[in-house]
C-alpha cells in the first residue's frame, strides 16, 4: 500500500513537471506560426511583434531568433527603399524648382538688360518701370535695387532742370515718384492727367501708364470712383463728438459693488490657466469640478470636453511613439544589440507606463544581460 501511495505521488509530479513546459511551448509556438505567416506576407513589423512574443516565452529557440533577425532587416530594408522614394520625390521637386527659377532668372536678367538700355537712352521712367517689375517679383535684387535708385535719381533730375519737351512726360515723371514716395492720391491724379494728354512718342506708353492706375486704389472705401476732394453720397456722417455736461447736472455716483463669483467660475479658471501650462491632467479634473457646481453652464462644459479631447490626442500620439521606439528595440534586438534594445524600451515604458509589451521586453532583456554578466 505505501508503495502504490509512492508510485501515485511520484506519477503526479512528473506530469505536473511536464505540463508546465508543454503550455509555454504552446504559447510559443501560436506566436511563432502567427510570425510566420506575417513573414511570408511581407509584414516585418508585425513579425518582429509575434517572434519578440514568441523569444519571451521560449528564449532558446533558435527558429525565433533566425526570425528575429530575417524580420529586422526585411524591415530596415523597407525603411531605406521608402527613404529612397522619398529623396528621389524631393529631387524632382528641387529639379522643378531649379526650372522655375532658371525661368524667372532669365526674365529678370531681360527686363533689367532693357531697363538699363532705357537709362543710358535718358528714358528714367521707362527704366523704373523695368526695375520695378523686377523687384515686384524679387524685391532682394540688388541689381534691380540699384537701378531702381539711379532711375528715381534721373526722374528728379529731369524735373530740376526742365529739359522734357512733352507735357505727358512731365506728368509722368512726377507720377512716377509720387507712386514709389506712397503718395497715391498724388500719383493717381497725374497718372490720369497724363492718360488724356495726347502724344505718341511719349516716354510711357498708354498701356503701361494703365498698368500704374490698376495697382492704385482709394485708401478711403467709403469715397466713390470720383473720390478726389469729395466723400460720396452714400458715405456714412461722422460720428458727432457727445456733447459734455457741466460737473453740476451730471448725477451723483453711486458705488457699485463687485459682483460676487458664479458657481463653478474659481475651478474654471483655475483648470484653464493649467490647460495653458500643459498639465490637461490637473485640467481635466478643475473643469470636472467646474461642472459639478455649475451643471446647467454649457460653456464649462465645451472647455471639459475640449481638454478631454486634447489629453486623449495627447496619449494616443505618445502611445504611438511608444510604439515606434518598441519596434525599434525589437529591430536592435533582432541584430544582436541588446544593451541598445534596453534603451529603447525604457524610453518607450517612459513614454507609456501602460504599453503591452515593452515592460516584458525591458525585463527580459536585462536578465538576458544579467545572464551573459555572471
Amino acid at each position: 500500500m505505501a508503495l502504490a501511495s509512492a508510485l501515485l505521488a511520484t506519477l503526479v509530479a512528473a506530469l505536473a513537471s511536464a505540463a508546465a513546459p508543454a503550455s509555454s511551448t504552446a504559447g510559443a509556438s501560436s506566436f511563432v506560426e502567427r510570425g510566420r505567416r506575417a513573414y511570408a506576407a511581407g509584414d516585418y513589423e508585425a513579425t518582429l511583434g509575434e517572434m519578440m512574443l514568441a523569444v519571451m516565452e521560449d528564449p532558446k529557440s533558435p527558429e525565433v531568433r533566425e526570425y528575429l533577425r530575417l524580420a529586422a532587416e526585411g524591415l530596415l530594408a523597407q525603411r531605406r527603399r521608402a527613404q529612397a522614394r522619398r529623396t528621389d520625390a524631393l529631387l524632382e521637386a528641387y529639379d522643378s524648382a531649379i526650372r522655375l527659377s532658371r525661368e524667372a532668372t532669365l526674365r529678370w536678367n531681360e527686363w533689367i538688360f532693357q531697363a538699363r538700355r532705357a537709362a543710358r537712352k535718358g528714358r528714367p521712367a521707362l527704366a523704373y518701370d523695368g526695375f520695378s517689375r523686377v523687384l515686384g517679383e524679387n524685391p532682394l535684387h540688388e541689381d534691380a535695387r540699384d537701378g531702381l535708385r539711379e532711375a528715381k535719381l534721373g526722374l528728379a533730375r529731369a524735373l530740376a532742370e526742365g529739359t522734357l519737351r512733352l507735357k505727358k512726360d512731365e506728368l509722368v515723371y512726377n507720377a512716377v515718384l509720387a507712386y514709389d514716395g506712397k503718395r497715391n492720391q498724388e500719383a493717381l491724379l497725374r497718372f490720369r492727367e497724363a492718360l488724356a494728354q495726347p502724344g505718341r512718342r511719349a516716354e510711357l506708353t498708354d498701356l503701361q501708364i494703365q498698368s500704374y492706375l490698376a495697382r492704385l486704389s482709394p485708401p478711403d472705401p467709403s469715397m466713390a470712383p470720383g473720390w478726389l476732394g469729395q466723400r460720396s453720397a452714400a458715405a456714412p456722417p461722422r460720428r458727432m463728438e457727445p456733447v459734455r455736461q457741466p460737473r453740476s447736472a451730471r448725477p451723483d455716483r453711486v458705488a457699485v459693488r463687485k459682483p460676487l463669483p458664479q458657481p463653478g467660475q474659481w475651478a474654471h479658471a483655475q483648470g484653464m490657466a493649467k490647460r495653458g501650462e500643459g498639465l490637461l491632467a490637473d485640467a481635466v479634473e478643475l473643469l470636472s469640478q467646474a461642472v459639478a457646481e455649475a451643471p446647467s453652464n454649457e460653456s464649462y462644459r465645451g472647455d471639459l470636453e475640449r481638454v478631454q479631447a486634447e489629453r486623449e490626442r495627447l496619449r494616443e500620439s505618445r502611445g504611438a511613439e511608444a510604439q515606434r521606439l518598441y519596434t525599434i528595440g525589437i529591430v536592435l534586438y533582432g541584430q544582436g544589440q541588446v544593451v541598445e534594445a534596453v534603451a529603447q524600451w525604457g524610453k518607450a515604458v517612459e513614454l507609456d507606463p501602460e504599453h503591452r509589451y515593452a515592460q516584458r521586453a525591458l525585463q527580459h532583456a536585462r536578465q538576458e544581460l544579467e545572464a551573459e554578466r555572471k
